[in-house]
């Protein structure tokens, strides 16, 4: 059985999705990001980084989107989560990439600044650059899915 822990509101939102999707049995385990539940010793002997998501498979725990998503996609192939052909694949590969290593962190340093900076005189900058950031890489996704790229 696979367990996905996963926190409201966060990046586990993407793998949730994907079960789903693939109709597959799954078990939920609330990982609570704002209780700090993510760095407490037992999550962090499922995922010692302290990062949500993680998915428990029968192999063992896998850790980041790009490689739970392709997980999943993988092993259950009837609901075609992913491209059979290589270069579609590859690039949808790029995709998840993007989103995982540049995307997300524009945001990240929106919600959570003390991340990247523990003084609190900092933050306010930090948040102003994470919108200016994450909002020209929304412009470059949505020329993305209009089709202009």
């Amino acid at each position: 059985m696979l367990t996905l822990y996963y926190s409201p509101c966060a990046c586990s939102l993407a793998p949730h999705i994907a079960l789903e999707e693939a109709g597959a049995t799954y078990a939920l385990q609330l990982v609570s990001i704002p209780k700090g539940e993510q760095q407490a010793s037992e999550y962090l002997n499922v995922n010692p980084r302290g990062r949500i998501p993680a998915l428990r498979t029968a192999e063992g725990v896998l850790t980041e989107n790009v490689a739970i998503l392709t997980y999943i996609a993988r092993s259950f192939p009837q609901a075609r989560l992913l491209p059979e052909d290589p270069i579609d694949m590859a690039r949808c590969l790029s995709h998840m990439a993007w989103l995982s290593n540049t995307v997300h962190p524009a945001f990240t340093h929106i919600v959570r600044p003390g991340r990247f900076a523990t003084d609190e005189a900092a933050h306010a900058n930090l948040k102003a650059t994470g919108r200016e950031n994450a909002w020209k890489l929304l412009q470059e996704l949505d020329s993305f899915l209009a089709g202009s790229e």
